[in-house]
């Protein structure tokens, strides 16, 4: 306080006083940092999972498809390693697996574990080792039976034919053979077999599946609408009885008595044994042992797979084989100016697209196809093959 004098004077508070007042400051508001979150509700903690998962989804999926892609294209160019043609090889048509009219994508073909030779290829490959002095001989591997259809045995067996007049010998072996493989492989000049092997040389038939019955007691009844003239049009009647109808039994055996008639003949012809004792064979069940086939004379020689390579090697200097898809791949293709176009039907008529992937007839992609083929100034013919059951009627 002031004295009148005019001198100041100074006034201390007790330490008690200051230390009280330090402790204590002037409350103030707290910052928003500092107040307490309040917990989620449950709609936003399951929003908020839900978001977490398709996030965490979408990017496991992401990486997913880039090491997919990375490794496909590694695969790609591995096999894009050029395939030398070596001297003094041998042809081997592998008929053991089915045989896809149309050869398949690069894509298919990595995601299968064998390889997948389409016919195209093979006769094409038969057709250019004639005239190909690095080729000796031919060998056709038919597995435990072989693959292919009556169809593809024909095309084949012409083909087989077609390079024999080269001089150049043909060699086929199988563990066992089926029937349209052994009217294949009964052209080549040695027929192999194993010696526990079989030839299924038995004749020919038919087998329908009927769902009458199935249906009666389903309480399901079919209506099948034909014309009165049309008793041969017979699919339907799977579903309307209980047995073939007399229609049906005749065109089925028809067409298999032309088919036998047929292979039997060729079979005789190549052989050199009457159609006659063919036929007794197939009758008594008189191929189902090797020793049999044999002596029958269906077969040349019983040997193992191992064998062939030497025979290859002393009868026609064949030191190594080399398949026919790999010597296809391999042989220069010529360019040419006109050209030939294939459009190919295979499989089940479907409308709309494909995926790529599935061997079908779509219409749409068809059609995309067979306008492709037309527009094309370099294209002179088109070829159209058809391997197909049928199908939508609205797509075809």
């Amino acid at each position: 306080m002031e004295d009148n004098a005019g001198n100041v004077q100074s006034v201390v508070a007790p330490a008690e006083s200051q230390s009280a007042t330090s402790q204590s400051p002037a409350p103030q508001s707290p910052s928003p940092k500092a107040r307490k979150r309040k917990p989620l509700t449950f709609g936003a903690t399951m929003l908020a999972s839900a978001l977490g998962f398709i996030l965490s989804i979408v990017v496991v999926n992401a990486i997913c498809i880039l090491l997919g892609i990375i490794f496909i294209m590694a695969v790609m160019a591995g096999q894009k390693t050029t395939t030398t043609i070596d001297n003094n090889i041998a042809v081997k048509v592998d008929l053991s697996h089915p045989l896809v009219e149309q050869p398949v994508s690069e894509l298919e073909s990595i995601f299968s574990n064998t390889e997948r030779p389409s016919i195209h290829q093979l006769l094409t490959a038969i057709c250019d080792a004639k005239n190909d002095a690095r080729v000796r001989a031919l060998y056709l591997y038919a597995g435990n039976g072989g693959a292919i259809s009556w169809a593809q045995s024909e095309e084949l067996r012409n083909a087989v034919m077609d390079f024999q007049s080269s001089g150049k010998p043909v060699v086929a072996f199988g563990n066992s053979f089926s029937q349209p493989t052994y009217y294949l492989v009964s052209v080549a000049d040695r027929v192999c077999l194993n010696p526990a092997g079989m030839v299924d040389f038995r004749g020919l038939c038919a087998e329908t599946l009927f769902f009458k019955d199935m249906l009666d007691r389903l309480g399901i009844s079919v209506d099948l609408i034909r014309p009165n003239n049309n008793a041969f049009k017979s699919a339907g009647e799977t579903y309307t009885m209980t047995h073939f109808s007399e229609a049906n039994k005749q065109q089925v055996r028809s067409y298999l008595q032309d088919i036998w008639n047929y292979a039997v003949a060729r079979i005789s012809l190549s052989r050199s044994i009457s159609v006659d004792s063919l036929n007794l064979v197939a009758d008594n069940l008189e191929a189902i042992l090797a020793s049999e086939a044999y002596g029958a004379g269906l077969v040349d020689t019983l040997c193992f797979e191992s064998d062939i390579q030497n025979f290859l090697e002393s009868n026609a200097s064949a030191r190594k084989t080399m398949s026919a898809v790999k010597y296809d791949d391999a042989k220069v293709k010529t360019p040419v100016a006109d050209k030939i176009a294939v459009v190919y039907a295979e499989g089940d008529v479907m409308s709309g697209k494909g995926d790529g992937i599935q061997h079908n007839v779509y219409s749409d992609d068809f059609v995309a196809a067979l306008k492709k083929a037309t527009a094309d100034s370099s294209v002179k013919a088109i070829v159209l093959r058809i391997n197909s059951p049928g199908g939508s009627a609205i797509a075809s």
